[in-house]
């Protein structure tokens, strides 16, 4: 049936789309179709990488599939891959629909920031700042003096230090979400500086698409709408294209970008079908590496991650030692053209899961997933706290890139942005076993009392 690569990326494209419109469906039946949930991000992640981007590379870009299945096994092995990412979609939707959603409260008494959590948020806020200014626009003392190999920080700095820019996302969600007109245009200003000077670091992309996503994430919740407003929608998706266009070049000048931004329309097809996307094609040759030369790593990276990852490698500086250990017995990948194609691929969190063991680990970690992101969900509830909505819309902005990379990539990005409401939970007041309680926020209250 499937004799050439055209057959396999139209029958790849339009499995996918019959299962997206199913689930589309039955997520719209539950009221989760919408912005704020992480069924519909992904929904959207799915789209772009296992329909959209064969789709469009069938007509832009064949080229790039072509070559990493040339090197993977052929035809045989990306018709199996497509089959175990259409498995791991159906699950994780039959996951996810099946778990119900409650809201989520840690503990707290107060709906709202109290002054004592706000400074701890003021301190994340000029600790974000900091790193911003040092390591995304290039302008501080430790700005050279690094380099990351293999995902680990080589030099005078640390993975805190440099991810700590992230930080500003839930300095902004935070004060969109307290509602006054004062919070909102503070965190106006923190997005247009963070975007406007994104554009001088080249591996900036994603972090500044989502942090506009976070934006939009935090209105619509403060308005309890479905959906955002158009504005914010297609300077997202403008904002996107420029970003994926310019790669990771440098743009000279504002007429760089202007130039850009009029060349969209004539270059949709290329976006859609750019190696930024192509996850199914890296998928392609790390699973032919798992089952042909390496072995499945059964999680064991991911456990080491989880369990000594926190740690700073100044105090602990062989807590990878369990990857160093598994690497050692596996046997090693010695093909210079795999090596090549793999270095900086992303594969997506179903590549990661395959890696874990096959399609066993596919279905397995995608019931995991689902019922996560259901999670996720209840942390956005209505009764839920600021502060908990804060982390939900922090680690929601991200989810579409999560379903890109890998899952130890996932996890130490997700626990980097909710790593400030953590802290601040730590010294926010208990409801020690009562009942949440949850007053009217201060404008509501004085409107009140105005009324009385």
């Amino acid at each position: 049936m499937i004799s050439t690569l055209e057959d396999l990326l139209l029958l790849q494209s339009l499995l996918t789309l019959t299962i997206l419109v199913a689930c589309a469906y039955f997520l719209a039946r539950r009221g989760l179709f919408r912005w704020t949930s992480a069924g519909f991000w992904s929904w959207s992640a799915f789209a772009v990488y296992f329909f959209l981007n064969p789709l469009a590379s069938l007509y832009w870009n064949i080229t790039h599939y072509r070559f990493y299945l040339s090197i993977s096994g052929g035809l045989d092995h990306g018709a199996w891959i497509g089959l175990v990412a259409l498995i791991g979609i159906v699950v994780f939707f039959v996951s996810y629909l099946s778990y119900s959603s409650h809201p989520v409260t840690w503990g707290l008494n107060s709906k709202y920031f109290t002054p004592g959590m706000k400074l701890i948020g003021a301190a994340f806020a000029l600790i974000g700042i900091i790193s911003f200014l040092s390591y995304r626009m290039f302008i501080g003392s430790h700005s050279q003096q690094f380099s990351i190999v293999a995902g680990r920080f080589i030099g005078q700095t640390t993975g805190y230090a440099y991810g700590a820019h992230m930080f500003i996302f839930f300095v902004i969600v935070s004060l969109l979400l307290a509602g006054e007109r004062i919070d909102k245009v503070m965190a106006s200003g923190l997005t247009l500086g963070y975007v406007v000077f994104s554009f001088l670091s080249i591996w900036s992309r994603f972090t500044t698409i989502s942090l506009l996503i976070a934006f939009s994430l935090a209105l619509t919740t403060l308005s309890k709408r479905k959906w955002p407003g158009v504005i914010s929608l297609v300077a997202i998706f403008v904002l996107a294209a420029v970003l994926i266009i310019r790669g990771h070049n440098p743009l000279a000048n504002g007429r760089g970008a202007l130039d850009i931004v009029t060349s969209i329309p004539n270059r949709v097809g290329a976006i859609l079908s750019s190696g930024d996307t192509a996850m199914l094609a890296s998928w392609y040759a790390e699973s032919y590496i798992k089952d042909e030369i390496s072995g499945y790593d059964y999680g064991i990276p991911l456990l080491n991650y989880v369990i000594f990852g926190p740690i700073p490698g100044r105090i602990f500086p062989e807590k990878y030692f369990l990857i160093d250990w598994l690497q050692s017995i596996q046997k090693p990948v010695t093909d210079p053209t795999l090596v090549a194609a793999m270095y900086g691929a992303k594969t997506s969190l179903f590549g990661s899961f395959y890696a874990h063991g096959g399609l066993i680990g596919v279905i397995l970690l995608s019931v995991f997933a689902g019922f996560l992101c259901r999670k996720l969900d209840a942390m956005l509830s209505t009764e839920s706290p600021n502060l908990v909505k804060t982390a939900g819309i922090c680690m929601l902005s991200i989810l579409w890139m999560a379903w890109g990379s890998s899952d130890t990539w996932c996890l130490m990005t997700m626990g980097t942005l909710v790593l400030p409401a953590i802290v601040v939970w730590v010294f926010a007041p208990k409801s020690r076993g009562q009942p949440h309680i949850i007053e009217p926020s201060p404008t509501t209250a004085s409107k009140s009392c105005a009324n009385e």
